[in-house]
């Protein structure tokens, strides 16, 4: 059915609206009380009645589709973060988690946990439900982070041209939204543990903004970086929460963004393009690391060290991120357990999440 004109006096009140608001159609149709399509053809008119230049109702179409997706993509983010607070709220629920302490040969052993790259807002819901439910039933003494557990993609990617408008479709806040709400989580389900954090790659995306945006001024980049970067919006010394940096030297190591926990290293990226074994024999002992989404791991001989190994345990982020393209990548979900003794030595476990489904619980509920 044909929308009726309108008389003249209202179609002048509503192109004064619609300059009001910028030629933005939305806001004035709002503003007027009627729907979008019937104010698009009350402007029309005015067109045609030559009250409105034809370059400016061509400037505001524009502007009304960028808006629309912009809207578009915040719907769909809305539904995305509802899925992931559904999941949270299923999990919640669900029949209660019994915590199954692993049986050790002393009491002074215990278990640590480590969790690869989340990446915020892209963290897989699925795995991240798999991975909680294993935290839960674990109860670990201590848990190591291995990094980029916020994405910061956007305009902080600097180094990283976004190809896809779905890549554009969170914010910053979003993302810390989302990393807090995990953090939360691993919180709630592991009490007692004692949490480190490594900063990895892209949480120090902030970092690298923040100096282009201070134009490399010293004492301002440090000032917006204490304002902006995810140790600080993540709360961590609030939670009780390590934090290494990038940037810095910890426990005598001669690289930074390093630590080492009792006989094992701990690092976010190790280095590039290589094999486990190769990085084993890169730290001259036993390392634990992310970066790579995969899960991989290996043991060598060595003459001064002995047997060492490194392990990779995978990610709990979404398997095929957009900079893959159409490429079908090898990323697997997966955390780690270790069972630490009291004389250092250690039994490390890359645990495989299959599906949104864990393959350590199994094994745990046959225990009980």
């Amino acid at each position: 059915m044909a929308t009726p004109p309108v008389p003249d006096a209202e179609l002048r009140r509503r192109v004064k609206l619609w300059r009001t608001c910028s030629g933005n159609l939305l806001r004035a149709a709002r503003q007027a009380g009627v729907n979008t399509q019937a104010f698009t053809v009350s402007i029309d008119r005015a067109v045609a009645k030559g009250w409105v230049k034809q370059s400016e109702r061509d400037r505001a179409a524009t502007q009304h589709r960028a808006v629309k997706g912009n809207n578009d993509s915040e719907a769909a983010l809305r539904k995305q973060i509802a899925t992931l607070t559904a999941q949270v709220e299923r999990m919640r629920n669900a029949r209660p988690v019994v915590p199954v302490r692993i049986k050790t040969a002393r009491v002074d052993d215990f278990v640590r946990v480590v969790i690869p790259d989340s990446h915020g807002t892209c963290i897989d819901p699925q795995a991240m439900g798999a991975f909680l439910d294993d935290l839960k039933a674990l109860d670990p003494h201590e848990i190591v982070m291995l990094g980029d557990h916020v994405d910061c993609g956007g305009f902080l990617a600097l180094h990283h041209t976004l190809g896809y408008v779905p890549e554009t479709s969170y914010t910053y806040e979003d993302d810390i939204s989302s990393a807090n709400a995990f953090l939360d989580e691993i919180q709630r389900n592991a009490p007692h543990a004692r949490i480190h954090y490594i900063e990895g790659n892209h949480e120090a995306r902030v970092e690298k903004w923040c100096i282009a945006q201070t134009l490399r001024n010293g004492r301002e980049s440090e000032g917006m970086r204490l304002r902006n970067a995810p140790e600080f919006l993540l709360r961590l010394k609030e939670r009780g929460i390590s934090y290494y940096r990038r940037a810095e030297r910890y426990h005598d190591l001669p690289v930074p963004g390093t630590i080492k926990l009792g006989k094992t290293f701990f690092a976010h990226e190790p280095g590039r393009g290589g094999r486990p074994e190769q990085y084993a024999q890169r730290f001259g002992g036993c390392l634990i690391y992310g970066h790579e989404h995969r899960a991989r791991g290996a043991v060598i001989r060595t003459v001064a060290a002995g047997e060492i190994g490194a392990w990779c345990p995978g990610t709990l982020a979404i398997q095929q991120p957009f900079y893959f393209h159409t490429n079908l990548t090898d990323h697997s979900h997966g955390h780690l357990v270790q069972i630490v003794a009291k004389s250092g030595g250690f039994l490390s476990i890359n645990v495989p999440i299959i599906n949104g489904v864990s393959h350590l619980r199994p094994l745990l509920d046959r225990g009980t």
